[in-house]
């Protein structure tokens, strides 16, 4: 390896004027596509997309109609009074400018017309067929004489009160002055759901709220949500719209207030957020870090052979993964600041060799100096490279595809940063002339003499050093097995499911689903569960099944309210019993006493409306699916009842109790199906946005333990391969074990948890933290004496710039509003400070005490062998 590094390098210095421009054209070409980027925050875009759970998801969302709605808010602000009739008017006109759009299917905001009708004639005509066998018969005793002169004389009381009744109390009991239709309120209520139902009792058809200031208003787009092309014109086109009719109102307008909720807005609100954070945030710690350079070099020239490679390879990096996805998600679109913090360490080190090598070979040419850089600190710098990326590349055997994008970008991205940093700082320098006195800054100096106190302490007292840091690494252990008191509960770092928290804190969905819960009652999330059937008969069976266990779960808490086909359709076998119940009537002599109670008590016939009432007792045939279908109303059967390939399907729609983030109340429902032994052999489908997230939470928690375990194991092998030595590998991991139990630790004793965008800071932190390990014992076995001052001083410059431009790169992300970001950059950064000390302060007292006895020193070795390090006076250990 050390000979393919270095005729590579030297080939790149030799053709310099080549090399440059084929870089600038590829970098150009790279920055095109890297503009290209979309990010997406939509959670289906971490899942596998062809797995069953996304499959049934979108298979529903075809046969049913997409769950994914765009929520409009048209409210009164609190500070003025209500105006519903505002309100109505705008959704109208907003109605009609959405529908001209071509981007919209519906726009719903009131009870349609159609389902007044279907209420007003076909349900009560079919009425007493829904009925329960109770409730029926207390209908069927009202027909007998005695209570058919009672209602009659108080349907006398009620029209001649000194109050005249409601009209619409006037017009129910012109058509049954029996009153029976108040029997089929609460079927109605469980029929429509308790939200429209509620409407109409309030003769009201639009979707106002109790204090009549806020009109709810759906749309349904045409395009998925996961569309990142459609959401941007869909919801810049409802801008234009919304801001166009406000403007129209003139003083009216200013009574008026809109908001936006849903997948469609929260998922375009956020991707611009994160992509606008990352490139503030990328730009000022650009800044930072040439500031940074300058200081630590003090010169110009320096910040361009340091950080000119790793741009073009960020270049580099991002175009291979605009080419290989389609989009970056919510993980990968944190590869730019994570790349730039790693990519800058490894040019750092070979730089800093480089002019190491400069300063005190200055008999060589800066050719051989260049060839000794990159075949030893290179080499070294390439373990380094190829273990991270080993350690990302094992994230590709998770399922989670956030991981799994993950780790493509981060090994092949980490391997891109290096082939950059090998090819270009050889060109680079041969650009440039030799300085003639490189001499070292004031910073250089005092970072210089900072390490040389450091690396005195903990060679004169390594046996403490080491004592001392089993003794912290068992504190953690304990705090992690619960054995002292800490925020958390239970064993290990508590994983965060609320998925909230991953979101921006202004994020427009949460806010919306708390205005809504506020509002109305609801967070309008629903589960869907399909059944299917060849027959409409056994289909019919299955959801009947499915009722009884809804019911159950209903009455158990565990559900809400669930919207069924059976609310329209009741069984067969509940119908004919109605009907045997029904047909036992003799309808003409019931209407007839009707008439003569009528006349005895001095009311007009003329005035009622009888005709209804004969047919509701008149009906003979059950009602099937097609009842409704050939009465006109298909378009409300179209919302449960589809048939497609000879496959008759059925969709129920059911709201859970307790938050829309809380995915065991999710996960037990779902397992409550699916074990319940009437619905086990059902193939039952069980979807919806709240599954498709419990079970990306799921798989989430899972692959994370994978990983780890996988990044640690990959990590072994590596350094197993490397050293071939166990006191070798102990000396090497032992730093990066201590390095993961303190942050673990220090994460569960000040309830910090993980998310499903921080975790990746573990995997990542291994790997940075056996680089810095590999960087101080190669430097320790360059020196033929294996010097630990030597190498602790020489490497810990480096390592501890490294450091901080890591540190600068993921603190970057600290200020991105998105909170799974956020929590990102402050693990990383608390991470990378605890792996490069524990790599300056106990790695080298290990090798202080085990060192010399892993690899032995070679005695004819001297001082004037070692040309590219300084002279130190050699520390002895004090007994």
């Amino acid at each position: 390896m050390k000979a393919i590094l270095s005729n590579v390098a030297e080939f790149c210095y030799k053709h310099a004027r080549l090399v440059i421009p084929v870089v600038a054209v590829l970098t150009s070409v790279s920055i095109y596509y890297m503009l290209q980027i979309k990010i997406s925050t939509n959670n289906f875009d971490l899942l596998p997309q062809n797995s069953k759970l996304i499959k049934e998801f979108w298979e529903v969302n075809e046969d049913f109609g997409a769950q994914d709605r765009h929520i409009t808010l048209i409210e009164t602000p609190d500070s003025l009074s209500v105006n519903a009739d505002l309100l109505k008017s705008f959704a109208g006109k907003l109605d009609e400018a959405l529908m001209g759009t071509g981007l919209v299917v519906s726009c719903n905001y009131s009870i349609t017309d159609n389902q007044k009708t279907f209420i007003e004639e076909f349900f009560i005509k079919n009425g007493l067929l829904y009925l329960s066998s109770a409730d029926l018969d207390s209908v069927l005793k009202r027909f007998d004489d005695a209570e058919i002169e009672r209602l009659i004389l108080n349907c006398k009381n009620i029209l001649n009160a000194p109050v005249p009744p409601d009209p619409l109390l006037k017009k129910i009991l012109r058509e049954d002055p029996l009153l029976i239709s108040e029997m089929f309120l609460p079927y109605v209520e469980k029929m429509l759901g308790r939200q429209n139902a509620s409407l109409l009792k309030d003769k009201e058809s639009y979707y106002l709220s109790k204090d009549k200031k806020t009109l709810l208003f759906f749309v349904k787009p045409t395009g998925a949500s996961n569309d990142t092309k459609f959401c941007e014109a869909f919801v810049d086109r409802n801008d234009i719209i919304c801001d166009s009719l406000l403007a129209s109102l003139g003083e009216d307008g200013n009574q008026i207030k809109i908001s936006f909720g849903g997948n469609y807005v929260s998922a375009l609100s956020n991707a611009r957020a994160v992509k606008q954070g990352l490139i503030d945030s990328s730009f000022i710690v650009i800044i930072f870090i040439l500031v940074l350079f300058y200081l630590f070099y003090g010169n110009i020239r320096a910040l361009f052979f340091i950080m000119a490679p790793i741009m073009v390879g960020v270049s580099w990096v991002f175009c291979v993964g605009d080419l290989m996805f389609e989009k970056f998600n919510i993980i990968t679109a944190a590869a730019g600041a994570m790349l730039l913090g790693l990519g800058v360490d490894y040019s750092i080190h070979i730089y800093n060799r480089f002019v190491e090598q400069e300063r005190h070979s200055r008999h060589n040419t800066i050719l051989q100096n260049l060839i000794i850089t990159f075949s030893e600190t290179g080499t070294s710098v390439f373990y380094g490279v190829v273990s991270t990326a080993f350690v990302f590349a094992v994230l590709m055997i998770t399922k989670f595809r956030g991981l799994y994008e993950l780790g493509f970008i981060g090994g092949v991205g980490i391997l891109i940063l290096f082939l950059a940093v090998l090819i270009i700082m050889p060109a680079e320098i041969k650009l440039r002339d030799r300085k003639p006195h490189p001499k070292r800054n004031y910073l250089q100096l005092l970072l210089s003499k900072l390490l040389g106190l450091l690396s005195r302490f903990v060679l004169r007292h390594p046996k403490y050093i080491t004592t001392g840091s089993i003794i912290i690494a068992g504190v953690m252990i304990a705090i992690l097995f619960g054995a002292i008191p800490s925020r958390d509960k239970g064993i290990g770092v508590t994983f965060d499911e609320n998925i909230e928290n991953i979101r921006s804190k202004n994020d427009v969905d949460v806010k919306m689903i708390k205005r809504l819960q506020e509002k109305f009652g609801s967070h309008f999330k629903p589960i869907s569960v399909v059944c299917s059937a060849t027959t409409d008969e056994a289909l019919i069976q299955k959801l009947h099944l499915l009722n009884d266990k809804m019911d159950r779960l209903e009455t158990e808490g565990v559900v809400k309210e669930y919207n069924s086909l059976l609310r329209y359709l009741p069984s067969v076998e509940h119908q004919r019993a109605n009907l045997d119940k029904i047909g036992s009537l003799d309808v003409e002599s019931i209407l007839f006493k009707i008439r003569l109670e009528m006349t005895k008590q001095g009311l007009r016939m003329n005035y009622f409306r009888l005709e209804r009432l004969r047919k509701m007792l008149s009906v003979s045939e059950p009602i099937t699916i097609h009842s409704f279908q050939n009465e006109g109303f298909g378009d409300i059967m179209q919302h449960y009842y589809v048939e497609k390939n000879g496959l008759k399907k059925v969709v129920t729609q059911v709201e859970l109790t307790g938050p829309t983030y809380d995915i065991d109340i999710v996960n037990n429902f779902i397992k409550d199906l699916e074990t319940d032994p009437k619905l086990a052999d059902q193939n039952i489908i069980i979807t919806g946005i709240r599954v498709v997230t419990a079970e990306f939470l799921t798989l989430v928690k899972k692959d994370f333990v994978v990983a780890l375990i996988a990044s640690l194991i990959a990590v072994l092998v590596l350094v197993v391969i490397k050293y071939w030595n166990l006191r070798a590998v102990i000396v090497c991991m032992v730093p990066l074990t201590f390095s993961i139990l303190a942050i673990m630790g220090t994460m569960r004793l000040l309830g910090i948890k993980i998310n499903f965008v921080n975790m990746i800071s573990l995997p990542l932190l291994i790997g940075s933290g056996v680089d810095y390990g590999i960087y101080i014992i190669s430097r320790y076995l360059e020196d033929q004496r294996h010097d630990v001052f030597a190498a602790i001083h020489e490497t810990g410059q480096s390592m501890f710039l490294s450091a901080l431009t890591t540190v600068m790169g993921f603190g970057s992300l600290i200020f991105v509003d998105n909170q799974g970001l956020s929590s990102l950059g402050y693990m990383c950064s608390v991470g990378i400070i605890i792996c490069s000390m524990s790599s300056v302060i106990i790695l080298p007292a290990m090798l202080r005490l085990w060192g010399k006895r892993i690899w032995k020193p070679d005695s004819s070795a001297n001082v004037a062998d070692r040309p590219a390090q300084s002279v130190k006076k050699p520390i002895t250990q004090k007994k």
